[in-house]
């Protein structure tokens, strides 16, 4: 799914579970969303369900077109945004997990896994990979209701009109 050409949905689709946390109802299944954010830097932000690794991490190969990831950020670790950051260290051994104290310790609690060198502990602090006002643009029309589309045409008039006035 395409957000932005900055920012692109890599995230999948579970068609076959019917409960949400195992209470709430969710007839058409879910989405367990993950986006690839390129700029000077490539972040991957969140993972996805362990049983969609193939699929999730075809999704961000797909999207990178060969570009390796620098940034893997954890948001928090309940299992659908979790699951797969050994995977994905596995699939990218050069990139940096950022997370937070707390999940990092959940993190080592969690996997069989060195997480040594590999992340980067960010606790109120922002790390920058893309233009921040195209994000924050794409993202308030999103939050009016604005479709893919017109959000996708939106951003693209704004690249346009600034590669007119550089």
């Amino acid at each position: 799914m395409f957000i932005t050409n900055d920012i692109k949905y890599v995230g999948v689709n579970d068609h076959e579970i019917d409960l949400f946390e195992g209470q709430f109802t969710v007839p058409n299944g879910m989405a367990y969303n993950s986006y690839v954010i390129t700029d000077e830097k490539t972040a991957v932000m969140d993972t996805v369900d362990a049983r969609f690794t193939a699929e999730w991490l075809g999704n961000i190969e797909s999207v990178l077109g060969g570009r390796k990831p620098d940034y893997l950020v954890v948001q928090h670790m309940e299992p659908d945004h979790s699951a797969n950051i050994v995977n994905f260290l596995t699939a990218y051994p050069e990139a940096t997990v950022i997370a937070n104290s707390k999940t990092l310790t959940m993190m080592k609690n969690f996997f069989d896994y060195d997480f040594d060198g590999k992340v980067q502990v960010v606790n109120n602090q922002r790390i920058s990979v893309t233009q921040l006002q195209s994000v924050m643009d794409a993202k308030a029309m999103a939050e009016k209701g604005y479709n893919e589309e017109v959000v996708a045409e939106a951003a693209e008039a704004s690249e346009e009109k600034e590669e007119v006035n550089a």
